[in-house]
């Protein structure tokens, strides 16, 4: 049910203690302080009458909000995961072809732990009995550059043991899953 307001000059001459001389226009639109400036909240400042009435924010709020919006939806896109968060999704993604009987297995077949650019060289995979899952990238010579490490994968994935694979550059990983007692556990890594 829609409340009938006042016409906008019967509106500001009701307001107690307001005189008209207080009112502003802009952009057609009548402004009428509510606080008196020092008192009023950062975030409300104004009453804005005209193509409706509504709390007027700052601008550095609304920058504030566009940014946390943009940082939501690049970080729900992946664009700031690391190599073995990207691995854990895949494996995940890829259970779906697990048959859902007792023993069933399904090989997983990956070809680079992350994205262009990054971890081009040989690395080393290990899959930890415990949950964690590590990615050590390397340079030609064999010597570490960066690594990336995550549990995710312990959400729909046990270990049956610990794995630690080393792998060249381009190398193809084979991740044997298989379904024991209504879980999918991982049984081999090559």
């Amino acid at each position: 049910m829609s409340e009938t307001l006042p016409a906008p000059d019967e509106f500001f001459a009701s307001r107690r203690g307001v005189r008209r001389e207080t009112m502003t226009t802009v952009h057609g639109a009548r402004i009428l302080p509510l606080f008196d400036h020092d008192s009023a909240p950062a975030s409300v400042r104004r009453l804005r009458v005209g193509a409706g009435e509504f709390l007027h924010a700052p601008r550095q709020a609304m920058r504030f909000a566009i940014v946390l919006l943009l940082l939501a939806v690049l970080t729900g896109c992946g664009r700031f995961t690391d190599a073995a968060t990207r691995l854990a999704y895949e494996i995940e993604s890829n259970l779906g072809h697990l048959g859902p009987a007792e023993g069933a297995t399904h090989v997983i077949r990956l070809v680079t732990p992350s994205q262009a650019g990054e971890c081009s060289g040989p690395f080393k995979v290990q899959f930890d009995k415990v949950g964690a899952l590590i990615i050590w990238c390397m340079d030609a010579s064999g010597q570490t550059v960066s690594s990336h490490s995550t549990s995710y994968h312990r959400r729909f994935v046990d270990t049956a043991e610990t794995y630690i694979v080393d792998k060249r550059a381009g190398a193809v990983r084979l991740i044997q899953v298989e379904r024991r007692l209504d879980r999918p556990v991982i049984t081999k890594v090559r």
